[in-house]
């Protein structure tokens, strides 16, 4: 899939507006998942970012061929993240 510079940028610059505005809050440990129906892509695939607000994961990008709901733009706080999504496949 290829996209074109106006399309990263915009990517780049909401997910990091997104990082940047939660890093200050008190949750350390904790993830968050964001997805955005808005975004100019003309694909069925939709798009997840993963961040580790306190480390080593700061940018992560999960490709979901189906996504089942209307979630578009919520934010998702999980507490604990128990397994290692880089070996999972998702359905």
């Amino acid at each position: 899939m290829v996209f074109s510079t106006d399309y990263m940028g915009y990517r780049k610059k909401k997910a990091d507006a997104l990082k940047n505005a939660l890093s200050d809050a008190n949750h350390p440990g904790r993830f968050f998942t964001f997805y955005s129906s808005s975004m100019p892509m003309a694909s069925s695939l939709q798009e997840t970012f993963l961040y580790k607000i306190n480390g080593d994961l700061s940018e992560k990008h999960i490709y979901l061929s189906k996504l089942l709901g209307n979630l578009s733009e919520k934010t998702i706080y999980l507490s604990k993240l128990l397994v290692n999504l880089s070996e999972k496949q998702f359905y």
